[in-house]
């Protein structure tokens, strides 16, 4: 058995080029959503107010989807959507607006507007009279962001 020198092992892994990254699924179009603005930027803690997110968003994989807004208005991890919009295929921007109750959720949690780009779904059929409407299941976003906004508490 032959012993190779520490220092030739270090010059041969130097020597040799760096690999590239792999993509996951190479050739795959890739969509995006970001908030760009939330208006008004600071909001008050118990009080309804009228919200505006301008969005921008990038939209490749498909002919149309849904561009929707959510904030965690009744829990602190969970989102409800007040606010949706259909966009088409292509990049564009837009605001969407809604009414909402900011609720502060404590130090490490803050109330949050989020925006997702997803797959439109079929409507379903209404169940006939006596039947249980059947639930579909969610797909997940295509894109999703999401925006911290500051709370102020209203002072007498």
């Amino acid at each position: 058995m032959r012993w190779v020198s520490p220092f030739w092992v270090g010059i041969a892994l130097a020597s040799t080029p760096p690999t590239r990254p792999v993509e996951r699924n190479p050739g795959k179009a890739v969509d995006g959503v970001r908030i760009l603005e939330v208006l008004p930027s600071t909001l008050v803690v118990g009080e309804e107010q009228d919200v505006y997110v301008r969005v921008r968003y990038e939209l490749k994989s498909l002919e149309q989807a849904t561009l929707s807004l959510a904030f965690n208005t009744t829990d602190s991890a969970r989102y409800r959507r007040v606010a949706a919009e259909v966009v088409a295929h292509g990049t564009g921007e837009t605001v969407l607006a809604a009414r909402v109750v900011p609720r502060a959720w404590g130090e490490f949690v803050f109330f949050q507007a989020a925006v997702s780009l997803g797959e439109m779904m079929a409507t379903p059929p209404r169940p006939a009279p006596g039947q249980t409407p059947v639930r579909t299941g969610g797909r997940p976003a295509l894109a999703f962001d999401h925006a911290p906004i500051p709370l102020k508490t209203r002072t007498p």
